[in-house]
């Protein structure tokens, strides 16, 4: 039976690129879909993006307090997407498993929930083959704790350009704030809109930076990323996961005692990751990929 299905996703421009793996296979299948307004929105202009009501509603949970008042109200066509274990969680929710990527857990619970296969597209066509050598880097996210540091990010593009061509890229409201690269030799475009930032990837033969949205764009149109954190449980889940991905952690496990206000993973995470580590893990991408050409 045809019904109105509403996407929720979270905030994040990853948030929105996974959730609309069910916008994409709902509308497949025949349902009329809506998604809760959202960043992503001009990457998806077939669909509609607004607050209408809905028979169905699929919403992934982020803590916030627009989650939490629905999850005081919800009824029996409110399904949850919970990313980690939660007392809040009913027969209708699809908890994640920590041991598969967001696209793996959202297409099965997608699956599940609709009756329907899902093959973990979510409509956006992945690029074509690139035979050019340049690389994207993204030193920046959401979340400062999660951002390796500056420093390291330019001491690995100096290694990176000895063979290949170096982009950095940032959102237009961080860009101000990373002026200061070009003074280093690098290439930073202005990118208005994520349209424009998709096009330009048509350029791209890889992209490296911190758990962020960008990787997920990347990935999902076809990019090998590589992608540097704090832990590996955490990237484990929240790794791109369309295209080739590698993930860079510090090897040894570090402690994090919020309560004592000792937060030390968060603080000094970086300082456990060298640029050497990040640099040979780009060259096994680079192999693991075989979409890379040197500049001659």
């Amino acid at each position: 039976m045809k019904k109105t299905i509403k996407v929720v996703p979270a905030s994040g421009i990853g948030d929105g690129l996974l959730m609309m793996i069910v916008a994409h296979h709902a509308k497949k299948s025949g349902h009329d879909v809506i998604i809760a307004p959202h960043p992503v929105s001009p990457l998806f202009p077939e669909y509609t993006f607004s607050d209408e009501d809905s028979d169905i509603t699929i919403i992934q949970n982020d803590n916030s307090g627009r989650c939490w008042d629905i999850l005081k109200h919800r009824g029996k066509d409110i399904h949850f997407f919970f990313p980690k274990f939660t007392k809040v969680s009913t027969p209708n929710d699809f908890l994640f498993s920590p041991y598969k990527t967001m696209v793996q857990n959202i297409s099965e619970a997608t699956s599940k929930l609709l009756r329907i296969e899902v093959n973990g597209s979510n409509g956006l066509t992945p690029l074509p083959h690139r035979s050019g050598g340049e690389v994207f880097i993204h030193p920046s996210s959401m979340n400062p704790k999660k951002n390796w540091r500056a420093e390291s990010f330019i001491s690995l593009a100096n290694l990176i350009k000895r063979d290949y061509d170096v982009t950095f890229c940032v959102s237009p409201g961080e860009y101000p704030s990373w002026e200061w690269i070009k003074a280093f030799g690098f290439s930073l475009p202005h990118f208005p809109t994520l349209v424009d930032l998709k096009a330009a990837m048509t350029r791209a033969s890889c992209l490296i930076g911190n758990d962020s949205g960008l990787g997920h764009l990347a990935s999902n149109l076809g990019i090998p990323t590589l992608t540097i954190g704090a832990t590996k449980s955490q990237l484990r889940l929240w790794r791109p996961g369309w295209a080739t991905n590698s993930i860079i952690t510090p090897n040894v496990p570090l402690p994090n005692f919020k309560g004592l206000n000792m937060a030390f993973r968060d603080r000094y995470w970086p300082d456990f990751v060298s640029v050497n580590t990040v640099y040979k893990g780009f060259q096994k991408l680079c192999k693991a990929s075989q979409s890379f050409v040197q500049m001659d």
